[in-house]
């Protein structure tokens, strides 16, 4: 179970009326019916001044945009459902560094037991890690299923940050933002660290297995989503955004891919290796994010004098979109260009089809309006809009029922979920790597 807590027979619960709104029961909504999804990336070559990750799984980019005089941003592609989350254990495991540990007072999941949810992690070293096979890929690293060694198995995943790709690109900045958010982060539906690690060549984060997958693995077997289906994962995801600012970052890299599912069927929101603080006068001038999902001034950089945090909403007006149609607003066809989507995110030529949902339709309009002043930006405002006919207090409690609860029933199914990646060899020592020494690590 997550941080906040399962549903329990006879346990006032809430579920999406199949009509509009919220009423109590125990009842799940109707599935959507699957078809195919149709998704535009582009295939452009990318300028020398930005960075293309390619997810090995939806193939959409991550820009992360250097210039002269800028640290860069770092750039985890989607790894398992974040730029550091979830996968399966291999059969073969491998141990990380010899030194031994043992984890203290693990806290498991009510609903599996060899799934670890909290517990103390200080007296566990890598050595007392296995790790199995690799369930995300980026360009900085890998994040893997690991366990804790020991009689009774205890599953959690372990993402890794090559050293040597931190001090080329002068990352340690924003490595540090990520590791100090996630040690902040309280919400239930925002991914959980339990410690950090480092050895000669890496850097550690263990984090909560998200067993459940990706949000945007389910979209893509539905192809789009019933409203109140997409109402439940917008809720969530509101509360994890709102969370997230309320401490001072912005999240700058909102999308399906960056979802994942407990093993409840709840969110959890993961990679947050574009996270930042703003100046002192909130603005942000690193162009970052995915291309579909960016707003017109983080494009209008140059014009605009940067961006603020509002482009958080931006995104997320992007996303109610995709829920609900299975595609970007802004992404026609799949041989797009990026200035393609660019010309038309600038120009906000948002096409609705037939039959979308009223209230979702004024929310995205609000959200996604060009003009920012006209924008619906504040997150309390946000939360009283139309579209939330929902108690507040029953999401943030986790008790609204899934739509869809993994179906997972022993610790075999813990991989069922996710895709298979090739192995590769760990890089040879780096003299950079072995001087460097990351302070908080």
């Amino acid at each position: 179970m997550g941080s906040g807590g399962s549903t329990l027979k006879g346990e006032s619960a809430y579920v999406l009326s199949v009509e509009k709104g919220w009423k109590e029961g125990t009842e799940t909504s109707a599935a959507p019916q699957e078809r195919k999804r149709s998704q535009s990336q582009s295939k452009a070559p990318v300028p020398e001044s930005k960075i293309a990750v390619e997810s090995p799984v939806t193939n959409r980019k991550v820009l992360s945009t250097t210039s002269p005089g800028n640290v860069p941003v770092s750039s985890i592609s989607k790894v398992s459902g974040g730029a550091g989350q979830t996968r399966s254990i291999a059969a073969a495991s491998r141990t990380v560094q010899p030194s031994a540990g043992v984890a203290r007072d693990l806290v498991r999941s009510e609903k599996f037991s060899w799934l670890i949810n909290g517990g103390d992690f200080s007296a566990l070293n890598l050595g007392g890690i296995e790790n199995g096979r690799i369930i995300g890929k980026g360009l900085m690293g890998t994040v893997r299923l690991a366990r804790v060694s020991g009689k009774n198995p205890a599953y959690f995943a372990l993402k890794s940050i090559r050293k040597d790709y931190i001090h080329k690109h002068r990352d340690q900045r924003h490595v540090a933002h990520e590791r100090d958010l996630l040690q902040q982060l309280s919400n239930p539906f925002c991914i959980k660290l339990f410690r950090t690690y480092q050895d000669a060549n890496n850097i550690y984060f263990a984090m909560k297995l998200a067993v459940g997958g990706e949000l945007f693995r389910r979209l893509s077997k539905k192809a789009c989503f019933l409203p109140q289906v997409a109402k439940f994962y917008v809720c969530e995801i509101f509360s994890a955004i709102k969370h997230v600012q309320s401490l001072g970052y912005v999240y700058r890299d909102l999308k399906p891919e960056n979802v994942m599912l407990d093993e409840d069927g709840h969110c959890l929101l993961v990679d947050f290796g574009f996270s930042t603080i703003p100046d002192e006068n909130g603005q942000m001038k690193t162009m970052c994010g995915t291309p579909a999902y960016l707003s017109p001034e983080q494009l209008d950089g140059k014009f605009t004098n940067g961006y603020q945090k509002i482009v958080d909403w931006w995104s997320l007006g992007i996303l109610i979109f995709e829920l609900l149609t299975g595609q970007t607003p802004f992404c026609n066809n799949p041989r797009e260009t990026h200035y393609e989507i660019y010309l038309r995110i600038l120009k906000n030529q948002i096409s609705f089809p037939s039959g979308f949902d009223a209230d979702s339709k004024n929310l995205v309009q609000r959200l996604c309006h060009p003009e920012v002043p006209k924008r619906l930006t504040d997150p309390d405002e946000i939360a009283r809009h139309q579209y939330f006919t929902v108690p507040w207090n029953a999401v943030n409690a986790r008790k609204l029922i899934p739509p869809f609860v993994p179906r997972i029933k022993e610790e075999k199914d813990k991989d069922h979920y996710f895709n298979q990646y090739q192995e590769t060899s760990e890089p040879a020592d780096s003299a950079d790597s072995c001087k460097m020494d990351l302070d908080g690590f």
